[in-house]
């Protein structure tokens, strides 16, 4: 996002063979992550991404984690269930 003074914000997606991946984004000016995260879903979208992942949602735990999924939960989409494995190597 771009102000009269210089840029105010960015978002950080990483894309793969027709998918994306939502990895991060800051900005300068509050309120400004839901329009960051919306144009770039409209950008991937017109790019040809048709899959993108935005994060998890329902596991955050700190004030801040909870209100990063609130934000991500206004946007529309499908949940999809994630297999988590951890491996302990000796």
């Amino acid at each position: 996002a771009s102000g009269a003074e210089g840029e105010l914000g960015y978002a950080y997606f990483i894309r793969y063979k027709g998918a994306a991946y939502y990895a991060s984004a800051a900005a300068l000016e509050p309120n400004l992550g839901h329009a960051l995260l919306w144009t770039g879903l409209l950008r991937l979208k017109a790019l040809g991404d048709r899959r993108i992942e935005i994060g998890w949602q329902g596991h955050g735990r700190t004030p801040k984690e909870k209100n990063i999924e609130f934000m991500k939960s206004g946007f529309p989409g499908t949940d999809f269930p994630v297999l988590q494995i951890e491996r302990l190597y000796r």
